[in-house]
């Protein structure tokens, strides 16, 4: 199962096959009804990949798959895998965070310059905004791991099936 902690679980070890290999093991595998029960997607940039589900299977909070081989000698392959929602909901949560730290930053020079200043401090208020920002999306990031955790699992399992190795967390 996924660590419990990781909002995007991420993965890296050393393969000993190229980076063309390595996808093609992937195509292989996305070919196949056995080894991709879930008609997993897959697209390339250079040696960037991302694996996700079809639309058809796919909500708000399912998780992609992005994976980053880089050719290290002659046989040698580092293999980067990170499991996160689509980049957009990444996106959103992060400008989330950002809003909200804004906010308390903000309540804090400016309610203090009124206070200074003498005048009502009213600016204060954006402190616990801020804060209750970040509580709503803290709950709503663990709720949507939640829903997406059965599907992180599956995406976790076509990954090992098609590169023929177990995937290791790995805390950075």
């Amino acid at each position: 199962m996924m660590a419990q902690t990781a909002l995007r679980p991420r993965y890296r070890f050393m393969a000993s096959e190229k980076p063309l290999e390595l996808w093609a093991l992937i195509k292989m595998a996305s070919s196949s009804k056995t080894t991709n029960p879930y008609a997993l997607e897959h697209r390339a940039v250079a040696n960037h990949f991302v694996i996700s589900f079809p639309k058809a299977h796919r909500h708000f909070w399912s998780p992609t798959i992005d994976l980053n081989f880089h050719e290290e000698g002659d046989k040698q392959t580092r293999v980067r895998v990170l499991f996160g929602p689509a980049p957009a909901i990444w996106t959103f949560f992060m400008f989330g965070y950002s809003v909200a730290g804004l906010l308390i930053i903000a309540g804090l020079i400016l309610g203090y310059s009124q206070y200074i200043l003498g005048h009502e401090a009213w600016l204060f208020a954006l402190i616990p905004a801020g804060a209750v920002l970040v509580i709503i999306l803290l709950f709503a990031s663990h709720f949507g791991r939640h829903q997406a955790e059965a599907q992180t699992q599956q995406l976790k399992e076509f990954l090992e099936g098609a590169l023929q190795r177990p995937l290791h967390h790995q805390e950075d």
